[in-house]
């Protein structure tokens, strides 16, 4: 509306240049609308930047919101498997492995989030891109989300690659323990749930003993038990590293990945960026040529109506328009010019 008022102030002052009115005061109405528009155009590219910032961000949000989804779909077939191996065969083949039993254990009590976390910030990182959409629909001029926004969508963000990474290499560490151990005989096997109750058990009962005086040969026992625990827990030990090692490298694969595509989409935003740049300097140069083009051909115009204005000031011009613009009435036959009688049709 401010540019269209602006433009009408701009005409209505060009079609009045030559009216009887006040030069001075045109030039005025013309300067005025002149600085509107120029206005107008400085808040139109200040509300662009402010959108095309705006709509980046959204991006950012959006693809963190994904990765979330991705996760808390992983996560909601991972644990529910986790519960599962409690009792069926696939649990007895992994109870069966020393190793991977303690390793179990320690990702049962120690998973890498659990599903209310993953449901927490997936809520929070909806209602941030809600707003958001919200705000680019009817844009503020200025607006930039607040630091605390983006650190929290960074913090989700790097947050959801690391521990998906984790839970990625968790089951497929389950995969490959069950398939090792595929070919044993579990049909006399416990469950792995009974094992980690027994497991359970059995570290009270070793824990009631060792504060009993015993004999040697059970002190000894007790010894050779403590032994093949700490040989255990090493052999644990072992494996989280090797697990976090992978995890590592997961998460650094998912990490170059985004890059790469963010890079991708930053190369292309450019390349949009300066397309659109160039197409606005043609249409600015063509404008511009146009206004020189109206400009150059209103001089010659109004060059030219001075030029008749001043004629009409010439003395024979003003001896030939005599009779049609001086008072009186034309005198047919008598060669001369108005005359103040009335007009005669018969005079000779």
């Amino acid at each position: 509306m401010r540019k269209r008022a602006a433009v009408t102030l701009l005409c209505l002052a060009t079609l009045t240049r030559f009216s009887k009115g006040d030069d001075q005061s045109v030039q005025q109405t013309q300067d005025e609308a002149r600085m509107q528009l120029r206005e107008d155009a400085a808040r139109d590219a200040e509300a662009t930047m402010t959108k095309n910032l705006l709509t980046q961000f959204i991006a950012r949000v959006k693809d963190t919101s994904d990765l979330l989804g991705q996760f808390q779909d992983k996560a909601n077939t991972f644990f529910p498997r986790l519960q599962k191996l409690l009792t069926d065969d696939d649990g007895k083949r992994l109870a069966l492995d020393d190793a991977a039993f303690l390793e179990y254990l320690d990702i049962h009590d120690h998973p890498p989030a659990t599903l209310e976390e993953i449901k927490a910030k997936k809520v929070a990182i909806d209602s941030i891109l809600a707003k958001l959409k919200e705000q680019l629909a009817a844009p503020t001029a200025g607006y930039t989300p607040p630091v605390t926004m983006k650190d929290e969508v960074e913090d989700a963000r790097q947050w959801s690659v690391s521990n998906l990474a984790k839970t990625n290499e968790l089951s497929g560490w389950l995969d490959s323990v069950i398939a090792k151990n595929a070919d044993k005989d579990i049909s006399k096997a416990p469950t792995l749930g009974k094992r980690i109750d027994a497991f359970n058990a059995a570290k009270i009962d070793a824990l009631a003993k060792s504060k009993l005086q015993v004999q040697p040969e059970v002190q000894q026992t007790v010894q050779d038990a403590a032994i093949a625990a700490i040989r255990l827990q090493a052999e644990q030990d072992a494996q989280s590293i090797i697990r976090e090692k992978n995890a590592e490298l997961e998460r650094l694969r998912i990490q170059q990945d985004m890059q790469i595509k963010q890079m991708l989409e930053d190369q292309k935003e450019k390349e949009d960026a300066l397309n659109k740049q160039l197409a606005e300097a043609k249409a600015a140069r063509l404008k511009s040529n146009a206004q020189n083009e109206a400009t150059v051909k209103q001089a010659e115009e109004d060059a030219e109506f001075i030029k008749k204005r001043q004629e009409c000031h010439n003395g024979d011009v003003q001896a030939v328009l005599a009779p049609f613009i001086s008072k009186g009435r034309f005198q047919p036959k008598t060669g001369k010019g108005a005359d103040s009688n009335g007009t005669s049709i018969t005079r000779k």
